[in-house]
C-alpha cells in the first residue's frame, strides 16, 4: 500500500484495504477487520455507489450483528 505510484486514496489501496479487511472477518479478528474495512469505505465512497462499495458495506454490516 505505501508504494509510490498508489495513490493512498485510490482504488488500489482501497481495493487492498477490502481483502485485508475480508481476510480478518473470516479469520474472526474483528476489530481489525472493522478497521481496515472502514478504511475502504471511506476510500470508495469517494467513486459513488459502486458494486465494491456494496460488498464493503454489506461486510461491515455482518460485522455489526456479529457483535450484537
Amino acid at each position: 500500500m505505501k508504494y509510490p505510484q498508489f495513490d493512498p486514496s485510490g482504488f488500489h489501496v482501497g481495493r487492498t484495504q477490502m481483502v485485508l479487511g475480508l481476510f480478518y472477518k473470516i479469520n474472526k479478528r474483528h476489530a481489525l477487520a472493522v478497521q481496515h474495512l472502514t478504511e475502504a469505505r471511506r476510500i470508495f465512497s469517494r467513486f459513488g455507489r459502486t458494486p465494491v462499495l456494496a460488498k464493503v458495506e454489506m461486510a461491515l454490516s455482518e460485522l455489526e450483528l456479529k457483535q450484537q
